[in-house]
């Protein structure tokens, strides 16, 4: 079984491949972190927003990209919770390559759990790095797929944590695209020193509505090895607009289908690139 998964897997991957090797691609490999890319010579503007699945395509070499929630609401189980400004910031590096730092300034979560009113507050973010590579498609082709290790470390109470991400992009009819991701995250366990395993897959749907406007439909699992670990999934929806090149729009809501996932998230947020 094992072998004949991963004979399909290599066969998925030449597929996916072959078409990208075929077509003569832009080479900007001149164009570095003190030496960036000219505005006439940037790929479209595709942030690891609003969606939950990652993009597969990096930003151009010596550009700036921040991205963030302005505002988020979730709830879960009598339990509201709000995030202002969770941040995203993207270097560009080089033609495949940009560095990520990502942080939760400010987080409020109220809680009514059989009659116990709680409130607790968190202005100090844990801190995430990222390395995002994009092996191939980043300039052209009908696919791209990236990889991005990341690590997690805590400002408070907590352990570092970590993983791989892999997202896929497919170009599809005119106007339409595909998305997918697999994150192999390792976590500290809840009840003892060890860690664990979570499997996160997602598979996105986009289109555009017109040049400006685009429409996502997305489902969202994770899995757990920690023992007694629930299932979660979501399905998510929401919308972006471009204003410019280089200024993104979205909002867009996630519906939980498990009993352990928020059953509501709200979002309205912002790309911006300079």
């Amino acid at each position: 079984m094992a072998v004949g998964r991963g004979i399909g897997f290599v066969l998925w991957l030449l597929v996916c491949v072959l078409p990208v090797l075929a077509q003569p691609l832009p080479d900007k490999s001149q164009y570095t972190l003190t030496n960036r890319t000219p505005k006439e010579l940037l790929r479209p503007l595709s942030p690891d927003r609003p969606d939950v699945t990652e993009s597969a395509y990096t930003v151009d070499a010596g550009w700036l990209q921040l991205e963030t929630d302005v505002l988020g609401f979730s709830r879960e189980d009598g339990r509201t919770s709000w995030t202002l400004a969770p941040l995203n910031f993207k270097l560009g590096l080089g033609q495949n390559v940009d560095f990520q730092v990502g942080l939760t300034p400010y987080s409020l979560s109220d809680s009514n759990v059989e009659g116990v009113v709680s409130r607790e507050t968190a202005v100090i973010p844990d801190v995430t790095l990222r390395v995002k590579v994009n092996l191939w498609g980043n300039d052209g082709g009908p696919t791209a797929f990236a990889v991005m290790p990341f690590i997690t470390i805590p400002t408070r109470a907590g352990r570092v944590d970590g993983g791989l991400i892999f997202p896929l992009a497919v170009e599809l009819s005119e106007g339409w695209g595909l998305g997918t991701m697999v994150v192999v995250a390792f976590v500290p366990n809840t009840i003892d020193d060890g860690y664990h395993t979570e499997f996160v897959n997602s598979l996105v749907l986009g289109h555009d509505l017109t040049a400006e406007l685009g429409a996502f439909a997305e489902f969202v699992s994770m899995l757990s090895t920690e023992q007694e670990a629930p299932w979660m999934a979501t399905v998510n929806a929401g919308l972006t607009y471009a204003l410019s090149q280089n200024l993104l729009l979205d909002t867009g809501v996630r519906f939980g289908l498990t009993p352990a996932a928020p059953d509501t998230e709200l979002f309205v947020g912002l790309t911006v690139r300079f």
